[in-house]
């Protein structure tokens, strides 16, 4: 039988784990106000449904002065497949969603910004997206502030490789599970991982699929008036208007524009949520695109893991 869809606190609980993926049990039990067992009951089955597809930890962009790219635009073929087969045999591409209409999002992660034209050509040619749009990310959703690739004040070291490689396909691994796997003391995995997390060398990502959840999910694209500040203007939407606004993403080469990810309930939760957003101050235009599914693929940084931290592992590229 069909799941049910998420309620009000599932959404919170899926927030909580976005904007800290390696949170205790305690922790997200004292921030919802429920017990512990019922916080491990609840992303039990959100795991089971699909909408946690995991917890992914990985060297962070900035550290290694990695620009991501978002490609978008209605694709020709006929085939969704096909597009994804294509897409997956370039290794900068890292996700892509499929919106109504045949509307495709393509994000890619560059290894510098001297990437983007060759990119760009590949998608349009592997995506049938003739007259794609291209966004470069500026900030991450959960800190949406501008992200300056940085040099790393240190260099990270094999046993620092394969401390994130142990962690990359459950990043709410314990430290001790993580020593006991690589032959070291905790305290020595605690040490190296709290120095990569200091130094802005490791990420940590809960993968949400927002498609599994029962509810209708989307990607708002919202034009603000030219002398908006839109960091400013998004954290107010959000803040206004959560849980239907779940995070924003700005972009370093279209100053008005801000891409919004939606869960509502319904699709009139939607249409109501369009209107109000498209009423407030600064706000010239909003454009709603329901997801209907999202792809994922392993790209180089994931590779750096295996080439850095231990044996390659086959590519693969999964649908979710």
């Amino acid at each position: 039988s069909r799941p049910a869809p998420m309620d009000a606190t599932d959404g919170k609980l899926c927030l909580l784990l976005s904007v800290d993926p390696r949170a205790s049990f305690r922790e997200l039990a004292d921030r919802l106000g429920i017990s512990v067992p019922a916080v491990y009951r609840r992303i039990q089955g959100l795991r089971e449904q699909g909408v946690i597809a995991g917890f992914a930890a990985n060297v962070a962009l900035a550290y290694l002065g990695a620009v991501r790219v978002d490609i978008v635009g209605p694709t020709q073929s006929e085939s969704i497949d096909d597009v994804m087969r294509a897409l997956s045999k370039d290794d900068r591409v890292t996700t892509s969603l499929e919106a109504s209409g045949h509307l495709l999002y393509v994000n890619g992660i560059l290894r510098d910004v001297s990437e983007l034209d060759e990119f760009v050509r590949f998608v349009r040619q592997a995506a049938a997206m003739p007259n794609p749009g291209i966004a470069i990310e500026s900030g991450t959703p959960w800190a949406p502030g501008v992200t300056k690739p940085r040099r790393p004040t240190r260099e990270l070291s094999h046993l620092d490789f394969r401390i994130i490689r142990a962690l990359h396909a459950d990043a709410r691994k314990s430290t001790a599970d993580v020593a006991s796997e690589l032959g070291v003391s905790a305290a020595t995995v605690r040490r190296r991982l709290d120095a990569m997390v200091q130094d802005g060398a490791i990420e940590f990502a809960a993968d949400i699929d927002p498609t599994k959840s029962g509810h209708v999910s989307s990607i708002l694209g919202v034009t603000l008036e030219d002398d908006a500040d839109r960091l400013r203007a998004g954290t107010r939407l959000l803040q206004k208007y959560r849980p239907g606004l779940v995070y924003f993403i700005p972009f370093g080469n279209l100053p008005t524009y801000l891409a919004f990810a939606t869960w509502t309930p319904t699709a009139a939760d939607l249409h109501e949520l369009v209107k109000r957003v498209e009423a407030e101050p600064g706000v010239r235009k909003v454009v709603a695109n329901v997801a209907v599914a999202g792809y994922r693929f392993v790209c180089w940084r994931d590779k750096l893991l295996d080439a850095k931290g231990g044996t390659p592992a086959a590519v693969r590229v999964s649908s979710t």
